[in-house]
């Protein structure tokens, strides 16, 4: 079926990224469609930091997103960087709270953020058009404008298509990964293998059983094929088949990758940081000497008891052991300054909060957004192969990629002063 008109942008993808290319193109331009397949705009964005949207975050640095230290990455949030996301959020009457380095809506509710960009795009006559699924997108060239299709055979055509679709993580918020076949078929060639990242991670570990629903603080060092390649410190949870936190999150994104290139994966945990095995032996040590105590009694109120009991168990002691019996805390503290769980996958896309890989930076141009390989065709936020850690990186992503395609893709470059 032809289409009834014709756009002068058409930005597939109602989320963080594409309502944010929608507010800045349509700054510029009265002629912006915005299509999705969900009946909710900026559906993902309401769940985002548990409700209460940590949306970006004051110290935008590579090495928090899945990028070698020379990437261009920051460089393109800088160009919308976090203050100019906070002026505008202000401006749209969502001031920010701002807990350590994270950024909030005042109120700590995500649904100000959505509402917001939605109530925005509204005054900017920015058509949005939802439950409408795109199965196939090609380019007439001979034409040069883009053909959109519908799962009901209806076709929209514009001469500007803004691609800022998620991957596959979150399937309860229609994130199908059906982006990455787009990309294909417009000419796409270096397309990273999606993976499921800022999840928890799955162990065989038998102590896990014994264990489960207890948080400690610990740092968490991530061995790849017994080489240490990242770590973390914070609050982890323990669950009877696996572990999950912050910490871990941050690290799935290298374990997801490991796992799926074969490689052995195993999480360090170190619960007691702040001290070197030999300081915790000897605090240890004189706190037992002398007395008649267990090494169970002598860890009462530094460590979990769930947690002793499990290293315990390791060690082949179960607290009837006393330090009369010449028995030393040694073995212990190696393995709480050592608590190793194999990793053997993550889990899953269902509780992945993003996804990476996607498409390479070098098919993109830095500046504008726009694909090499399809002039014309802008792609942003999630669909390209960079994500972050947890703390507002990834929305910042999102409104940083969005806001240059939008303004590139109706004005051929981000002017502030039509934005602010």
């Amino acid at each position: 079926m032809a289409a009834s008109k014709c756009y002068k942008v058409i930005i597939l993808g109602c989320g963080a990224a594409g309502m944010m290319a929608g507010c800045i193109a349509g700054s510029y331009c009265d002629d912006v469609l915005i299509l999705d397949s969900n009946n909710v705009a900026g559906k993902k964005i309401l769940a985002t930091g548990n409700g209460r949207c940590n949306f970006t975050n004051i110290f935008m640095r590579n090495d928090r997103f899945n990028q070698p230290a020379d990437s261009v990455v920051t460089e393109i949030c800088d160009r919308f960087g976090f203050e100019d996301v906070l002026l505008y959020f202000e401006k749209l009457g969502v001031p920010v709270r701002i807990i350590n380095e994270y950024c909030y809506p005042y109120n700590l509710e995500a649904v100000s953020i959505r509402d917001a960009l939605f109530g925005r795009l509204k005054e900017l006559n920015v058509k949005i058009k939802l439950s409408n699924k795109i199965v196939k997108i090609e380019k007439d060239n001979d034409r040069d404008v883009f053909q959109l299709y519908t799962e009901e055979d209806y076709c929209y055509e514009a001469k500007k298509v803004i691609l800022a679709c998620a991957g596959y993580a979150g399937g309860a918020f229609g994130c199908d990964g059906s982006v990455y076949g787009f990309l294909k078929n417009l000419g796409a060639k270096n397309i990273v293998k999606p993976l499921p990242a800022l999840c928890g991670l799955i162990s065989d570990n038998r102590m896990l059983r014994d264990i489960a629903g207890v948080r400690a603080r610990a740092k968490v060092s991530l061995l790849i094929d017994q080489n240490t390649v990242k770590q973390e410190s914070g609050e982890i949870i323990f669950s009877a088949t696996g572990i999950s936190g912050i910490p871990v999150m941050n690290l799935s994104r290298y374990a997801s990758r490991a796992l799926d290139e074969g490689k052995k994966c195993l999480i360090s945990l170190d619960f007691f940081e702040e001290l070197s095995l030999n300081d915790l032996t000897s605090m240890l040590n004189n706190m037992m000497f002398g007395r008649n105590v267990t090494i169970e009694i002598a860890f009462t109120g530094i460590l979990n008891h769930k947690l002793l009991e499990a290293v315990l168990k390791e060690c082949g002691l179960f607290g009837h052991m006393t330090s009369e019996e010449n028995v030393t805390p040694e073995s212990v503290v190696k393995l709480v300054k050592h608590f190793v769980l194999n990793i053997y996958d993550t889990n899953g896309w269902e509780n992945a909060q993003v996804t990476t890989g996607g498409l390479s930076l070098e098919e993109i141009d830095e500046e504008t957004m726009e694909a090499k390989f399809c002039p014309g065709l802008y792609v942003v936020g999630e669909s390209l192969d960079v994500d972050g850690c947890c703390g507002g990186y990834n929305l910042q992503w999102a409104w940083s990629t969005g806001a240059i395609a939008g303004a590139c893709a109706t004005a051929g470059k981000l002017d502030k002063t039509k934005i602010f």
